[in-house]
């Protein structure tokens, strides 16, 4: 009924994936985020996942959304940190990507590279091997049906598998709207960070550049 009268999202909460009273708090039980990481030690691993939102109803100023948790290495647990979700054009997406590399260690991090998107993942790495960024970008091109990748979080979140922070009220508000929102970018990016987490890759991937300024890619298995 608020909804409804005062926000304009007449929207009914049974029709939503997410219940938003089912969710788990991890500032609750830690005072700040160096205390989280201090108490994980070193049994932290980081990851993070970017939706670019390139090509899609881009004429409607769609966000694009970077996703940084931390995991549990003994317990599983993952940690939402940080839930950067904005509008901006594709040179302030890498730019902001790269930020978040140089203050985070990522194990992985994933790009979605559908469509144009590609183009992108490319340009970040270049930017990335000149700045002398690590950097282990995982490409990701979808090709299931977006809320079937989202449905398979939810028992995460419900369980407390996944556990977020309150401050991150645009990514929380797009899940507690799911699939009848205005937007779900933040959600495209953190079904794709669990994604990772729960199924790295095979190999750690590293781009480099050489001496002759050519990027090189090694694999170590």
């Amino acid at each position: 009924s608020f909804d409804s009268e005062m926000q304009n999202e007449p929207i009914n909460p049974q029709e939503c994936l997410f219940n938003i009273e089912e969710f788990h708090y991890w500032n609750e039980q830690y005072q700040s985020e160096d205390e989280l990481l201090n108490v994980l030690g070193d049994r932290k691993l980081f990851f993070g996942a970017c939706d670019p939102s390139l090509g899609k109803q881009s004429g409607k100023g769609d966000f694009s959304a970077i996703i940084t948790a931390v995991v549990d290495s003994e317990s599983g647990t993952i940690y939402i940190l940080d839930a950067d979700i904005e509008r901006r054009l594709p040179d302030k997406t890498i730019e902001d990507i790269l930020a978040h590399a140089r203050r985070r260690n990522y194990t992985f991090f994933g790009f979605e590279t559908n469509q144009f998107q590609q183009f992108m993942a490319s340009e970040l790495i270049k930017r990335g091997c000149a700045a002398r960024i690590n950097l282990p970008l995982i490409e990701i091109n979808h090709q299931s049906d977006k809320r079937a990748r989202i449905e398979t979080i939810q028992p995460l979140v419900k369980n407390g598998t996944i556990r977020f922070p309150k401050r991150l009220r645009t990514l929380l508000d797009q899940m507690k709207y799911f699939p009848k929102g205005r937007h779900d970018d933040g959600l495209d990016a953190l079904e794709m960070v669990v994604g990772i987490i729960l199924n790295p890759p095979a190999a750690e991937v590293e781009y480099f550049i050489d001496d002759s300024g050519r990027i090189d890619i090694s694999q170590e298995f």
